[in-house]
């Protein structure tokens, strides 16, 4: 009888310990969103850059596009413009995971930033030990001081995003040291940022999900990126209409250019996109 209750005892135990281990096991963005009695939520449209880029869209834009070899193409661009003594990098605008802070860890010191929590807060998540922060308004001059940074990255697209290049470039030059580096990532022109924007990653398969996308041209050279994200096992769907902007690359260069922005080279990173580097010259 007494072994009886002992062997009762022990799995007692053994269940208390294994639920105790599932309760305190650390959450991801994934169990967030299916596991959460208020998903529904997430399925609507958005318009606003606040609403769009929320912690559902967040989780699943690596798996929509990331391109491990653009990563690795500015990993062998950065490589070229690090100093041997004092690297601080300021990449603005990042929609991906956090990962380009990951690459640059080893030889530049990298602080990204966006105007999403929810993009900071999956960053923050994949990699704990790096630096990321959060801004209400990237187009302040006064989230950073003057002469703050040797680098200053605007990728992702963050530039097509903007409807105030000039405000942004403006705090950009600002922020640089003199003979700092701007790096921005541009399309070779409008044909390829019309195709190359809804590229989609066909490396990785979401099992729960239907992606497509549509590009609208709403006026001159603005567009509405339209994409959804449907369930297979229901209607339930996800809508976001994203506005951008397209700029040539001679108009880029020229704006740069009025503010004391340098044109140095271009870099090609993978098809038909780039890398345009400016030196803080005045």
């Amino acid at each position: 009888m007494i072994n009886t209750y002992l062997i009762i005892l022990i799995f007692l135990l053994i269940l208390f310990f294994y639920f105790n281990a599932l309760s305190n096991k650390k959450e991801g963005f994934n169990d967030y969103i299916d596991n959460n009695p208020r998903a529904n939520k997430y399925f609507k449209t958005m318009s606003s850059f606040d609403d769009i880029f929320d912690d559902f869209y967040a989780y699943y834009y690596d798996n929509l596009f990331l391109d491990q070899s653009l990563f690795e193409s500015y990993d062998t661009m950065y490589n070229k413009y690090s100093g041997s003594i004092y690297n601080e990098h300021l990449v603005v605008g990042i929609k991906h995971g956090g990962h380009i802070n990951k690459i640059l860890n080893d030889f530049m010191n990298t602080l990204s930033v966006s105007n999403s929590k929810s993009i900071i807060k999956k960053c923050k998540y994949n990699y704990t030990d790096l630096n990321y922060k959060y801004l209400q308004n990237i187009n302040y001059s006064f989230n950073f001081d003057n002469n703050q940074f040797t680098h200053i990255s605007i990728l992702d697209n963050e530039l097509y995003y903007n409807e105030n290049i000039h405000e942004l470039l403006q705090n950009c030059y600002d922020w640089l040291v003199h003979r700092g580096y701007l790096f921005i990532q541009v399309y070779d022109d409008e044909h390829h940022f019309m195709d190359d924007i809804l590229k989609q990653n066909n490396k990785i398969v979401i099992n729960k999900y239907v992606y497509s996308s549509q590009l609208q041209k709403k006026e001159n050279s603005q567009y509405y990126l339209i994409d959804n994200l449907k369930l297979k096992y229901n209607n339930k769907n996800r809508k976001n209409i994203h506005l951008v902007n397209f700029y040539s690359n001679d108009f880029i260069i020229s704006v740069c250019n009025s503010l004391g922005l340098s044109i140095k080279t271009s870099h090609e990173l993978i098809d038909n996109i780039k890398c345009l580097v400016f030196q803080k010259t005045q």
